[in-house]
């Protein structure tokens, strides 16, 4: 009667643990989830509760903004939020830009001194699938390259150069 019992208990717990406990399954989402994109956009999900009061939702809209920049003279280059960058070797300064026409409002390009710098507005949380936020730079010397909050960057032509690169952030080097 014992083993009978037992055999009982077990067979309930192993169904409850495959059944769940009731929670919310993990999707294995990262990040912020939302309304984003067209209708079936793979990954986006409803916010549930209430959305902070400074969430921007950047939606891909297939419009892309292209544009040349007269920046010029810097050896550092500091990017964030999720922009991806490819830096090559080259004779003179190039700057080139390709953004989602819903995000140019938000995104802030400057060079301070040395320092060529690209992110989006600070006092802002946002949400984005799919877009484009694409800069390629063609500089002849890099000294230094910080990246974070999801930067992606791929480095051609350049051996030596400083780095600090966050946890969210990807330094390719070719």
């Amino acid at each position: 009667m014992k083993s009978r019992n037992s055999l009982v208990v077990g067979v309930v717990l192993l169904a409850s643990l495959l059944a769940g406990c009731g929670a919310k399954p993990d999707t294995g989402h990262v990040g912020p989830v939302g309304p984003v994109g067209p209708q079936g956009t793979v990954g986006a999900q409803p916010l549930e509760g209430t959305p902070p009061p400074n969430l921007t939702v950047i939606e891909d809209t297939d419009a892309i903004v292209a544009n040349e920049h007269p920046y010029s003279g810097f050896t550092r280059i500091e990017i964030s939020d999720g922009f991806d960058v490819i830096v090559k070797r080259g004779e003179g300064f190039q700057v080139s830009t390709r953004f989602e026409k819903t995000a140019v409002p938000y995104i802030q390009s400057e060079q301070e001194g040395d320092t060529l710098k690209f992110q989006l507005q600070d006092d802002r949380t946002y949400h984005m699938v799919n877009i484009t936020l694409d800069v390629e730079i063609t500089m002849p010397e890099l000294a230094d390259l910080v990246l974070r909050e999801g930067a992606n960057v791929t480095v051609t032509g350049f051996d030596d150069f400083g780095s600090e690169v966050d946890f969210l952030s990807e330094l390719h080097r070719e």
